[in-house]
């Protein structure tokens, strides 16, 4: 009797089951925003690696999110490869307005014909941290297997799936300017940054 009444409770955990899928999704920009004097308009969106460090390199990426429009998302994890370094801990955040790889900087978005981020004279901190209703969170860079992990709250991602945020940026949290931490970009083979995304499709109604 007690195995009958096992079977039926699993066959009903069964039938009521939602799959869950884990989706890479690419890094389609990434960036490394100076703000530093007399490098405010540096880019470095073609470099290998890519600076995060204190309040002078904060990291801008964006994602190829095609993979996961129309599902619920679970849970997310921002892997990237350490390139020097090591970074402990960074707040993420949304950016609030479309930007370009090659020609943002820390003065520009790089958008034709806007002189700034989002509006005329906004420079990048404008559009994040909190700052245009951006999102934000804080959250360890935990380096397992030669990768770091970072948990990415799935408001941010659904945030970006929306069309409301335009990527994330990610400001490391040390403030020792004597180093240089670095991680590696899109652009190094085999060690771009990706996010790690948990879905589940939407049951259909009854």
């Amino acid at each position: 009797m007690l195995r009958f009444a096992c079977v039926v409770i699993l066959l009903f955990a069964g039938s009521a089951r939602v799959w869950a899928d884990s989706v890479r999704l690419p890094v389609i920009q990434d960036n490394s925003i100076v703000m530093v004097d007399r490098e405010w308009s540096v880019n470095a969106g073609s470099s290998s690696r890519i600076r995060i460090k204190g309040n002078q390199h904060i990291v801008a990426l964006s994602f190829d999110l095609a993979a996961v429009q129309g599902k619920t998302i679970t849970r997310a994890e921002l892997v990237c490869y350490p390139a020097a370094e090591t970074i402990s801990a960074v707040t993420l955040s949304t950016i609030a307005t479309p930007w370009q790889e090659m020609t943002s900087t820390g003065l520009t978005a790089g958008i034709e014909g806007i002189n700034g981020w989002g509006y005329p004279g906004a420079r990048f901190p404008a559009v994040s941290g909190g700052n245009a209703f951006t999102l934000v969170h804080q959250s360890e860079f935990e380096l397992r297997d030669g990768k770091y992990h970072c948990e990415v709250p799935v408001d941010l991602i659904h945030a970006m799936t929306a069309g409301v945020a335009f990527g994330l940026a990610l400001h490391e949290h040390e403030t020792d300017y004597g180093r240089n931490p670095t991680i590696f970009s899109r652009e190094q083979s085999s060690k771009q940054p990706y996010l790690l995304v948990e879905t589940e499709d939407r049951p259909a109604d009854a």
